[in-house]
C-alpha cells in the first residue's frame, strides 16, 4: 500500500513501538517525555533531553509554610536569581538586580539564608572580564580617571601605591560554589549593580564578613575604571559595617584612597568626599599612614570652595582625625589655613575652634611658638574663646591630666553613631478593592482576553502582595510576564491569608465563573486547578465544589487531579443517589490513568456495596472493547436505529481497528443520525475512509469535524497531501499542533504511559511534515508534476 494512510500510519505504529519499548528508569520517564513532545510538537529530530534549570529545582529553605516569610523570600529569590542567569532575559536584568536588592535591603535578617545562593551569582557578573574596567597598570589608567585627577598644566598623577597593588585573579567567589554561569552583564547593568552593592553592604553588614576578600578584590578590580565613585562608595561602607575585618587589607587600600584625595581635581570634590569618609572608618589603624593622610586633607582643605561641602567635610575628617593622629607634624600649616579661614569666612568659627583646642592639647608648651599670632587673629575678629583660653592655660602650665581630659570627650564627641538597629517590614498593605477588580470575568470572551486576564492578575497579585519579597518582583513581572506566571501560586496564598471574608467570597466567585465559562482555554483552567490543588495541599483549600474541580480536571485531561477530587466527591456522596455517575467518572480516570484494575476494582466495588448494574459505556471506559461490542451488536438486533447502540458499536469498531466493518456500519445508519450525532461520529468515519483510500466519503466525513481541533486539523492536512496543495496541509499540521498542545502539556510530565498517546498524535505530525517535504522535493526533481506524481503514487 503506498497511499498516505499507509506511510502516516507506519509513523503512527512505529513511533508508539519505539517509545513503549523504551527501558528507561521510572524517574527519568518525566524529563524522556517532555524532551520527546518538544521534538514532536517542533517537528524536528535529534534533540536530546533538555534539563530544566537547576535552580528552580533546588530547594531553597526547609520552611514549608507560606506564613514564614523566608518561605515567600525564597520563591521570589530563586525565581529573580534564575532570570538574572538567563542570557536571553538580558533585558530584565536591570529590574532584577533592584528588586534583589530591594528584597535584602526591606528583609534585613530573613534574607541572611540566601546570600551563599545570591552572592556567588553577583561576584561573578561583576568579575565577568567585559566589565566597564579591570586592574590596569599604573601606565594604563583610564581615560576617565585620568581626566578626574588631572591638574590644569600637569600630567596626570598616579596613583600612591598603584605599582605595588596585588595581582588579582579570578579566585573562588563564596564559601557556597555557584554550579550555574552566569552570563555576561551589559555596561548600564554593571554599573546599576555596582551602585547597589553599598546598600547591600549596609543591610547585611557583619553577615557579609565571609565574601569580604571578595568584595575587596572587586574594589581593586575596578578602582582604575571609569566606576571609582561607586566603588568609593562601597568602600566607605566597608569601613563602616566591618572595621576589624578589613585591617589586614589596610595597606593595599590607604594608598590608594589618600591618592584619590591627593589628585582630585573635580569641581565638587565628591570621590575626595567619599575617600575620607572611606579613611575615618579605619580609624586608629590610619596612624602609620599619618605623614600621607594629613597634608593630603590639609590640601582639600585648602583648595575646597568656601562654604562649600568639600570644606566641610574636611574640616569635619581633620578634627575626628585629630582624636587618634598627631596633628604636630602639619601644625604650623593647619593653624595658618584656619587663621585664614577665620578671617574670609564666618561658618566655620566653630569647627576652626574645635581645631584649635586640639592643637592646643597636642602641642602643649609648645604651643606658645602660635599663640601671639592666634591671639591677634581674634582681636581683630572679636572673638572670645573661653575653651580655648583655659586649654592655653593649662598648656603653658604644662597640665597634662586637663588636657588629655579635653582630648578623651572631644574623642567620644566625635565617635560616629552606631548604626541604627533596622526593622525588617514583615508585611505591607493590600488594596483588596483593587485585588478584587483586576478578578472580574465578565468582560472575557476570547482566548486573548483570558490570558490577558490572567497576566492581569498574577502581576496584581505581585503589585498587592504583603510580602515584599514578592511585591518586589511586581515591575519585573510587568515586563517579564512568566515570572508573573511562575509566582502566581505563593502570591495567591500570601495575598489570601490577608484578605477579608468579602473579599474572599468574590474571588471565589471569579473562579467558578471562569470554570464553567465555555470560552474559557485549557491553559487558564488548568492555571485554576493547580492553584486549587496548592491551596489545598497548604490547609487553605478554596470553597469550590469538589464535583466543580473534578469536572473541570476531567475536561483538561489532568486526570491525576480529577481522580483526587472524584474520589473526595465518591467518598461524600457513597450512600446518595450520585454513586451511579461517580462510578462512572471514577472508572472513566482510571481508564484514562492507564489503570484498568484499579477501573475495574472500582466498578466492582460499586456493584458488590450499591448493587449498581453496569452500564455499556462503563466496559467501554474499562477498555473492554471486545466485550462491549457484543453487547452492542445484541441491542442492535432489538433496536437497530437506537443512536446510543449505533454510536458506541462505532466506537468499538475503531478501538479495535475494524476499518473495513466500521465504514460498512457507518455507511448503513448515517442518515439516521442527528446532526449532533454526526459530528460525534465524524472523526472515527473519517479514520475509516482514510484507511479504506475512500477520499471522496472522507472528504464528507471531515466537513463535520471542528478544524480546531486535532483530528480536524490532521484529517484535512492528509486530504491536502492528496490534493497536492502542500502549503494547505502544512497549514492544517500546525493548527493540529495547536490543538494538541493543551493535552500534551497537561500530561507530559506526569508519566510515561499517560503521555503516550498524545506524543504519538505528536509524532504524527511531525511524520505528516516530514512527507510534506518529500512530497515537495520529489515534485520539484519531476519538474513541476507534483498533483499529479503524488495522485499516481496514491
Amino acid at each position: 500500500d503506498g497511499g498516505v494512510g499507509h506511510a502516516v500510519g507506519l509513523c503512527k505504529s512505529g513511533a508508539a513501538g519505539a517509545l513503549s519499548s523504551a527501558a528507561a528508569p521510572t524517574d527519568t520517564m518525566g524529563a524522556f517525555a517532555t524532551a520527546s513532545a518538544r521534538a514532536a510538537m517542533t517537528g524536528t529530530r535529534g534533540v536530546g533531553v533538555a534539563d530544566r534549570p537547576s535552580l528552580r529545582e533546588e530547594l531553597w529553605t526547609e520552611e514549608t509554610s507560606p506564613s514564614a516569610p523566608a518561605y515567600l523570600t525564597a520563591f521570589a529569590l530563586r525565581e529573580l536569581l534564575s532570570i538574572l542567569h538567563d542570557s536571553a532575559l538580558a533585558a530584565h536584568h536591570h529590574r532584577v538586580i533592584a528588586a534583589l536588592v530591594f528584597v535584602f535591603t526591606s528583609l534585613d535578617g530573613v534574607c541572611v539564608p540566601f546570600l551563599p545562593r545570591v552572592l556567588p551569582t553577583l561576584f561573578e557578573m561583576l568579575m565577568q572580564p567585559s566589565a566597564p574596567s579591570a586592574l590596569a597598570s599604573p601606565g594604563s589608567t583610564s581615560n576617565a580617571t585620568s581626566n578626574l585627577f588631572s591638574r590644569q598644566g600637569t600630567a596626570p598623577h598616579l596613583f600612591v601605591g598603584a605599582a605595588n597593588a596585588p595581582a588579582i585573579g579570578m579566585n573562588t567567589l563564596s564559601p557556597t560554589t555557584s554550579t550555574v554561569s552566569t552570563v555576561r552583564p551589559a555596561p548600564q547593568v554593571f554599573n546599576h549593580l555596582m551602585q547597589q552593592l553599598p546598600a547591600l553592604v549596609s543591610t547585611m553588614r557583619a553577615h557579609l564578613q565571609p565574601w569580604l576578600p571578595q568584595l575587596v578584590e572587586l574594589v581593586l578590580r575596578h578602582w582604575h575604571g571609569p566606576l571609582l565613585l561607586q566603588v568609593l562608595n562601597l568602600l566607605e561602607q566597608l569601613t563602616l559595617t566591618l572595621r576589624h575585618a578589613m585591617l589586614p587589607h589596610v595597606p593595599k587600600l590607604v594608598p590608594l584612597l589618600i591618592s584619590v584625595v591627593e589628585c582630585d581635581a573635580s569641581s565638587q570634590r565628591v570621590p575626595s568626599i567619599t575617600a575620607i569618609a572611606a579613611l575615618e572608618g579605619f580609624g586608629p589603624a590610619l596612624v602609620d599612614y599619618t605623614s600621607l593622610l594629613l597634608p593630603a586633607t590639609l590640601g582639600l582643605l585648602q583648595s575646597a570652595q568656601p562654604s562649600s561641602r568639600a570644606q566641610k567635610e574636611a574640616l569635619l575628617a581633620l578634627q575626628r582625625f585629630a582624636t587618634y593622629l598627631p596633628l604636630s607634624r602639619i601644625a604650623c600649616e593647619l593653624a595658618s589655613t584656619l587663621l585664614n579661614l577665620l578671617k574670609a569666612q564666618d561658618d566655620v568659627e566653630v569647627p576652626v575652634r574645635q581645631l584649635m583646642c586640639h592643637l592646643v592639647c597636642q602641642l602643649g608648651s609648645a604651643w606658645r611658638v602660635l599663640q601671639d599670632q592666634v591671639s591677634r587673629v581674634l582681636a581683630e575678629r572679636g572673638l572670645s574663646w573661653p575653651e580655648y583660653d583655659s586649654l592655653v592655660r593649662h598648656a603653658l602650665a604644662n597640665d597634662t591630666a586637663s588636657l588629655l581630659g579635653f582630648m578623651g570627650a572631644e574623642a567620644k564627641r566625635m565617635r560616629k553613631p552606631p548604626l541604627p538597629v533596622r526593622t525588617a517590614q514583615s508585611k505591607l498593605a493590600i488594596k483588596q478593592a483593587a485585588l478584587c477588580n483586576v478578578w472580574g470575568t465578565w468582560q472575557q470572551t476570547t482566548k486573548d482576553d483570558w490570558l490577558e486576564w490572567s497576566r492581569r492578575i498574577s502581576v496584581e497579585l505581585l503589585r498587592q502582595s504583603p510580602s515584599p519579597a514578592l511585591r518586589a518582583c511586581a515591575p519585573v513581572a510587568q515586563m517579564h510576564a512568566p515570572l508573573a506566571r511562575r509566582l502566581f501560586q505563593v502570591s495567591f496564598i500570601a495575598a489570601w491569608s490577608e484578605l477579608s471574608a468579602s473579599s474572599r467570597e468574590s474571588i471565589v466567585q471569579s473562579i467558578e465563573l471562569a470554570f464553567l465559562s465555555p470560552s474559557t482555554p485549557t491553559e487558564i483552567l488548568q492555571e485554576l486547578l493547580a492553584l486549587a490543588e496548592y491551596m489545598e495541599r497548604h490547609d487553605s483549600a478554596l470553597p469550590i465544589s469538589v464535583r466543580t474541580l473534578g469536572e473541570v480536571a476531567t475536561s483538561c485531561n489532568a486526570f491525576a487531579k480529577a481522580l483526587h477530587y472524584h474520589e473526595l466527591d465518591y467518598y461524600i456522596h457513597e450512600s446518595t443517589q450520585g454513586s451511579s455517575r461517580l462510578v462512572e467518572a471514577l472508572v472513566s480516570v482510571h481508564n484514562s490513568l492507564k489503570q484498568p484494575e484499579a477501573a475495574l476494582g472500582v466498578l466492582l466495588a460499586a456493584q458488590q456495596r450499591s448493587g449498581l448494574q453496569v452500564k455499556l459505556t462503563w466496559l467501554e471506559k474499562l477498555g473492554r472493547w471486545q466485550d462491549a461490542l457484543q453487547v452492542y451488536e445484541q441491542s442492535r438486533l432489538n433496536d437497530p436505529r437506537a443512536s446510543e447502540f449505533v454510536l458506541g458499536r462505532l466506537r468499538c469498531l475503531a478501538a479495535l481497528s475494524e476499518w473495513g466493518q466500521l465504514a460498512r456500519a457507518s455507511e448503513q445508519v448515517w442518515f439516521a443520525l442527528s446532526p449532533s450525532q454526526q459530528a460525534e461520529a465524524a472523526p472515527l468515519v473519517a479514520a475509516a475512509r482514510w484507511h479504506c483510500h475512500e477520499w471522496t466519503r472522507m472528504s464528507e466525513a471531515t466537513c463535520l469535524i471542528d478544524e480546531t481541533s486535532y483530528s480536524g486539523g490532521f484529517y484535512r492536512a492528509i486530504l491536502a497531501i492528496y490534493k497536492g496543495e502542500y502549503a494547505e496541509a502544512q497549514r492544517w499540521v500546525d493548527c493540529a499542533r495547536t490543538a494538541l498542545q493543551p493535552e500534551l502539556r497537561a500530561v507530559v510530565g506526569d508519566s510515561y504511559a499517560r503521555a503516550h498517546a498524545p506524543l504519538v498524535l505528536a509524532q504524527q505530525l511531525a511524520e505528516t511534515e516530514e512527507l510534506i517535504a518529500y512530497k515537495q522535493c520529489e515534485a520539484v526533481l519531476r519538474g513541476g508534476g507534483g498533483g499529479g506524481a503524488l495522485g499516481g503514487a496514491l
